[in-house]
Parts: C-alpha cells; sequence; structure tokens
C-alpha cells in the first residue's frame, strides 16, 4: 500500500488530471441513465405467475390485467353522466398507442361507485409494450385538464415513481449536500479539507452512473438504483476521505514530508480502505442471486459504487493531498484551527475497560429490546399507496378502496395451456366460487393458441392475507388439467417464496465473505466471527426500530407518510445486505488502530484498547453522522420504501458507531484479551500480541 502512495505522490498531477475528465465524461454519458432504467420490478421471472403471463401475452397479444385505471366523475348526476364521460376518457385512451382493449361503466356494473357518482374505465396494454411507465407519462398529459378524470393503474403507477425518484434527487442535491458540506466544515476543521469528501463522493457517484448505463445496454436496471448509488456513495465517500484526511494531518503534525506522510496514511489506512470496501461490495453483490430486478440492480449498483469509492480514495484522493500538502489545513475558520484532543476518548475508553461485564451486557440487552419489534413484522408489496397523497395513482388507489365494492386489480387468473377433464373442471371452479372472498368467477374463456382462461373476482384488498389465501386455494385443486395462477396476489406469493428461496444463498455469501476477508485481514480466528454477531445486532436493532416506526404507522406527521400495515416484502434482504457490509467499516477501522498500538513495544492490551478507541473514535463518530444524514436525507423522500431503507441504513450507522464501536466490541476485547486476537500458526502472526495487563 506504500507503494501506491508512492505512486499517488509521484504521478499526482496526472492523476488529478485523469480524474477531472473521467469525471466529465462520466457527468456527460451517466446523465441517460434516466432514460435507460426500468420501473420498479418485484418479480421473479421464472415463478409460476411470470410464466401464466407470458402465456397469455402470447396467446392474447395483451398484458393480461388492466394496466390504466382511471376514476370518473362528472359533474352531473346518474348513471347517463358517468357513461358519457366514461366515452370521453375512453375516446382519449384509444389515441394512446399500446392500448388494446378499454371497458368501460356500461360495459360492466362492477365498474360504478357504491354511491352511483363515479365510475372506472380500464385500459389493457399490448403485450410489446416495453416501458409502461412511458404509456403512463402519456395518459397523463393526454388527460391533464380533464377535471373529472383521475388516472392511475400500473402504468401511470411506474410513471410517478419514476418522476418521484427523480423529484427526490433533486431535492437531495438541493438541502442535503449544503448541510453535509456545512457538517464536513466542522468535522474536516477547513474549507479545503471539506470539499475533499465531496469531490471524492461526485467522482464516485458520476463514474458508477456511467457504467450504469453502459450496463442497460446488456441487462435491465432498476430505477431504485440509482437512490442508493447517490446515498452510498455520498457516505463510502465521506468515511473514507475522514480516514485518510485526519491520518494524513496526524503525519503532517508529526514533521513528516508531503511525500512520507502521503505513503505512510495509505501505507496504514489503505488497507483498511480496501478491505472495508471489498466487504461493503460484496454483501451488496449478493444480491444479484435475486432474480428480482429491484434487488440484483442494487446488488450490481451497490457493489460498483462501493469499488469505485475505494479506487477513487486509494489514488485520486492522496495525488489531491500530495499537490495540497500542508494547505490542505487552508481556508479554516478560526474557531476550527484548532486540533481537538484525544484524551476524552482515552478516559472513555479507560472506563469502559474497567466494567466490561456490566456495559457489554447492558449493550447486548438494549439492542435486543430494540429488535423485539421485528418478531411481529408484516410484509406486504408496495402499491400505488405509497406515493405521495397528491398524486392520481394514490387517489385512484384510495377512491377504489372507499368508495367501490371491488378493485379491478383483485383477480386471480387461472391459465389452463391443454384440455383436460370437464368433470374436474367444473367440480374446482364450484369449489373456488365458494370461498367468502370470491364474489364472481368467470369462464373459462378461450384466450388463443389452445390458451384457455378463469377469472375470480375478489372481494379484498389484493394483497391481504385472504386474497392469498385464495391463490393457495386455487393452485391446490384439481383442474383436471396442468394450470397457472397469477394475478396481483399470485405475483406477491411468488415474490415472498422466491425471496425465501434464495435468501440461504444470500446470506451464506455474506457470512463466508465477511469472515474471509476480516480473517485475511485481522489473522485472528476470534474477531471475525464477534464482527458477525455484532453484526446480527445492528441488523436487528435496524429492523426492530423499521417495524416500529413504519409498521405501527409512528411518526406519520414528522416523517410525512402513510403506513401500510407492514413493510415492504424486499426490504429486510437489503436492508440487511447494505448494513451488514456497512457495520464491518467502522469496525475494521477500530481493530487496525488498535493492531497499531498493540505491536508497540510495551503497551498491554488494555492500553493498546484505549489508544486505539482514542485514535479512532472522533473520525468513525464524525463519519457515523456524516454517513448517516448522506443516507438519511431520503427520509424525505416522497416514497415510503425509500423513506424505510434510509432511516433503517442511519440508524443502524449510528448504533453501529456508538453502542457498538464505542462500547461493546472495546468491552469484549478487553474480556477476551490477547486471546481476540488467536489464530492458527498455519494463517501467521498478523499483530504480535502484546503482554497482558490493566
Amino acid at each position: 500500500m506504500r507503494s501506491l502512495g508512492h505512486y499517488a505522490y509521484r504521478w499526482r498531477g496526472k492523476i488529478v488530471l485523469a480524474a477531472l475528465l473521467v469525471a466529465i465524461a462520466a457527468a456527460i454519458g451517466g446523465a441517460s441513465v434516466f432514460d435507460a432504467v426500468k420501473p420498479f420490478g418485484f418479480q421473479d421471472p421464472d415463478s409460476e405467475s411470470s410464466r401464466a403471463t407470458e402465456a397469455l401475452e402470447r396467446a392474447s397479444g395483451q398484458r393480461p390485467l388492466p394496466d390504466v385505471v382511471l376514476v370518473v366523475e362528472p359533474s352531473g348526476q346518474g348513471e347517463r353522466a358517468i357513461d358519457r364521460a366514461a366515452e370521453r376518457a375512453a375516446l382519449e385512451l384509444n389515441e394512446v398507442e399500446g392500448v388494446t382493449r378499454i371497458i368501460t361503466p356500461d360495459e360492466s356494473p362492477r365498474l360504478l361507485s357504491d354511491d352511483g357518482r363515479a365510475g372506472l374505465v380500464v385500459a389493457y396494454l399490448d403485450a410489446d409494450v416495453e416501458d409502461i411507465a412511458a404509456i403512463g407519462e402519456e395518459i397523463e398529459e393526454s388527460l391533464d385538464g380533464a377535471a373529472y378524470v383521475t388516472a392511475g393503474g400500473a402504468a401511470v403507477t411506474a410513471h410517478q415513481l419514476n418522476r418521484t425518484t427523480e423529484e427526490d434527487l433533486r431535492r437531495i442535491e438541493l438541502y442535503a449536500v449544503p448541510i453535509l458540506f456545512l457538517l464536513s466544515l466542522l468535522v474536516f476543521r477547513g474549507l479545503v479539507a471539506a470539499a475533499l469528501p465531496l469531490a471524492v463522493g461526485v467522482l464516485s457517484i458520476v463514474t458508477t452512473l456511467l457504467l450504469l448505463r453502459l450496463l442497460t445496454n446488456v441487462m435491465e436496471i432498476d430505477v431504485f438504483v440509482v437512490n442508493i448509488v447517490i446515498g452510498l456513495g455520498l457516505g463510502l465517500a465521506i468515511d473514507y476521505s475522514l480516514f485518510v484526511v485526519s491520518r494524513f494531518r496526524d503525519e503532517l503534525d508529526d514533521g513528516m514530508a508531503t511525500g512520507a506522510a502521503v505513503r505512510e496514511t495509505i501505507g496504514s489506512t489503505g488497507r483498511m480502505i480496501l478491505f472495508s470496501g471489498l466487504t461493503v461490495a460484496v454483501a451488496l453483490a449478493s444480491l444479484t442471486v435475486f432474480p428480482q430486478r429491484f434487488l440484483y440492480s442494487i446488488g450490481v449498483g451497490g457493489a460498483l459504487v462501493a469499488l469505485t469509492s475505494v479506487l477513487v480514495s486509494l489514488t485520486v484522493l492522496p495525488a489531491m493531498l500530495s499537490m495540497l500538502g500542508p494547505r490542505v489545513n487552508a481556508l479554516a475558520p478560526r474557531g476550527l484551527r484548532r486540533n481537538p484532543s484525544d484524551r476524552r476518548w482515552y478516559g472513555f475508553g479507560r472506563s469502559v475497560l474497567r466494567h466490561p461485564v456490566t456495559i457489554a451486557a447492558g449493550v447486548v440487552a438494549l439492542m435486543v429490546v430494540l429488535s423485539l419489534p421485528f418478531l411481529r413484522v408484516e410484509l406486504t408489496r408496495a402499491d400505488p399507496s405509497v406515493l405521495p397523497m397528491e398524486s392520481s395513482a394514490h387517489q385512484v388507489d384510495a377512491i377504489i378502496d372507499e368508495r367501490f365494492a371491488g378493485d379491478p386489480a383483485s383477480v386471480i387468473n387461472v391459465v389452463f395451456t391443454e384440455r383436460g377433464s370437464p368433470f374436474a373442471l367444473r367440480e374446482a371452479r364450484a369449489e373456488l366460487a365458494a370461498a367468502s372472498t370470491v364474489v364472481a368467477v368467470q369462464g373459462p374463456a378461450r384466450v388463443g393458441q389452445g390458451v384457455r382462461r378463469l377469472d375470480a373476482q375478489l372481494s379484498v384488498d389484493p394483497f391481504a392475507d385472504k386474497a392469498l389465501d385464495v391463490v393457495d386455494l386455487a393452485r391446490g385443486l384439481d383442474w383436471g388439467t396442468p394450470s397457472l395462477v397469477n394475478g396481483p396476489p399470485a405475483e406477491l406469493t411468488d415474490q415472498r417464496e422466491s425471496l425465501t428461496r434464495h435468501l440461504p444463498a444470500a446470506i451464506a455469501i455474506i457470512v463466508v465473505s465477511t469472515l474471509l476477508l476480516l480473517l485475511a485481514m485481522t489473522r485472528s480466528v476470534v474477531l471475525p466471527v464477534l464482527a458477525l454477531l455484532m453484526n446480527a445486532l445492528t441488523v436487528s436493532v435496524a429492523f426492530g426500530v423499521l417495524c416500529w416506526i413504519f409498521q405501527d404507522g409512528r411518526l406519520e406527521g414528522f416523517l410525512d407518510y402513510r403506513s401500510q400495515g407492514a413493510l415492504d416484502t424486499s426490504m429486510p434482504i437489503l436492508l440487511f445486505a447494505v448494513v451488514f457490509g456497512l457495520s464491518t467499516d467502522y469496525g475494521v477501522f477500530l481493530l487496525q488502530r488498535i493492531s497499531e498500538q498493540r505491536t508497540r513495544p510495551g503497551v498491554s492490551e488494555r492500553e493498546a484498547i484505549a489508544r486505539g478507541l482514542s485514535k479512532s473514535g472522533r473520525p468513525i463518530t464524525a463519519a457515523a453522522l456524516l454517513f448517516a444524514v448522506a443516507m438519511g436525507a431520503f427520509a424525505f423522500s416522497d416514497l415510503v420504501f425509500i423513506k424505510e431503507i434510509a432511516i433503517g441504513t442511519a440508524i443502524a450507522v449510528l448504533v453501529d458507531a456508538t453502542l457498538v464501536r464505542a462500547l461493546l466490541l472495546p468491552a469484549l476485547l478487553g474480556l477476551l484479551g490477547s486471546r481476540a486476537w488467536w489464530a492458527p500458526r498455519w494463517l501467521g502472526d498478523g499483530a504480535k500480541p502484546a503482554a497482558m495487563g490493566s
């Protein structure tokens, strides 16, 4: 690593110039990423519901469920007024390319509201439509100004999700970045130093967005990955920059010349940053085992931004420091020029080591209590209610729920590709129709190319447990021929099953990779196990707090959301990968500092822990605060599940930096002494153990 620092110093001008050119090219090339990403994708393409959808699309040439739902509520009263309004809306829909079939209230009485003052117009899209969000945008624009119509459905929802995501990012740029810069000014104690992490973050982010834009040519990338890339890119850039800059300043304060300070800084912190970045990257890359576009895209984007942040922090940042030298402290406000003392952290560490059992037991007990709400977690799927209340798709969803007997989306389709026993089919149809939540059964009707379809309309929300029970019933019946079941309730059932089936592989990747990377860094077999246990506690706390807030509907006014009474199905898996990777970050930095102290002559185990905590306490706390702001800024998103991942990550980072790294880990290290660093002989010494002492 010192060689890397040497070359960064030697070629500093060329490296910074190359970085500037890359940033310009990446900003231009990656700017179109929003035009190439796909709407939120939560389905497994190999699931039964997906196969049923494909069979229906091949046979009929159109998507099997209505992707457009309009609420028409004319100023006049009665069904004739509703019919006329519906006809006008249908004429507008007919002009939209990709709309193949439209159903109005005069064709289906179920499309009339209970109070007789509103109706629904539903439209089906061509099976060849690849971007339903574009259809939704065109429909929204064509109906703009029609006060009697409110547009919703999957197509409009997809468009409004994309638009809301872009608006979120603009809001983050407008508010979060200035706040981060002000906090960085306080932490880095100078305008020049405070600008460095933002420069590292911007370069890492735009480079990753360019790579994602290139990847969209060979694979589908989900729109939400942009949020993750920006949040993680800023957070990791701040973390790594803080560790590098603070160490560089320490070396300058010790009288080193700029070149030597750069070499020593990268030699000491480079290995830590490399291992930390690899841990984050591999943890996020574990999401690529899931077939859902939402998850594997975040796995790809998250891993890319983690590795890019490491590369920039170990090459471009030391090159900039080489050019700055002592001027890294320039433009420091008078009140921030004095270097903060490590005495308080040293005294704090000694206090922890005087009561290790009490502190360790107390912290574990507190974290377990905070985790308990997760034991009653409920999981659901994102629907239009996750959008802002002023969005038309959200309003349509609420109107249907409040004023209509049934939701057009609350339906299951049983698809048959072969003919079988008519008697068995009649028996199964009757049994399905007898279910208490089934209000109507139609078919089976011929769709085309030997495919038949039977529709069951449900009286409950499509993602309610009773709707999922109907899916299980339909799949368990003997239809006398092979059958496939789809529809929104079936999609949720299949999503849960797919996530459960792929989860062990993802967990195995995270656990094994974390163990091996920490083993390679610390040369200890005990410390990686401790890290896994503490990471699991941190993740559990994040889960528990999320359930307490979002599932239980707390802080709705402050956070500006409406609870679904559950967490999004993908959220625990996504948060597990993100938090598990990030939780290793600060532990690696603390262990690095302790390891350095252990190699010094005459330094006891407990003294090394106290000194290591004093050297790392302030940078870790500051990095956690800035990272929490970078990710937590997305809590002001207009989308509920983005709020969930933002707050979950921010809470986990703060808990990890305070309860775990400041209290639990030092206490456990104090209890274990040199045994914490034990390794078999074939693994090597790592940091040579010092004599035990107090």
